[in-house]
């Protein structure tokens, strides 16, 4: 237990460090989260290799219910994410 082969196997457990992540900052920087009150915009997304090859594709739903408040939908997963705003002292808000 604990060897050198030992997390080498074909069911070994996957790091965090080797998954995808889809970040919040990274949605706010490219105009993402853009969306009026009521409106909604389907989106898909694309991860690729070191050789641009695709490993795999996320598509989402993202739909804004009010000015605090949006939900993302993700087709691939069939899972609801929703997003809260909180209001900054100094202006703008934090998602």
């Amino acid at each position: 237990m604990g060897g050198y082969w030992s997390g080498r196997r074909s069911g070994a457990k996957r790091r965090v460090e080797q998954c995808l992540a889809l970040g919040l900052p990274w949605m706010l920087k490219n105009h993402y989260l853009d969306l009026g009150v009521c409106e909604s915009a389907d989106h898909s997304i694309t991860w690729s290799n070191y050789r641009n090859d695709p490993i795999y594709t996320l598509t989402f739903e993202l739909a804004r219910a009010s000015l605090d408040r949006m939900r993302l939908y993700l087709h691939t997963t069939t899972q609801a994410v929703y997003l809260h705003a909180t209001t900054l002292h100094f202006g703008g808000v934090r998602w």
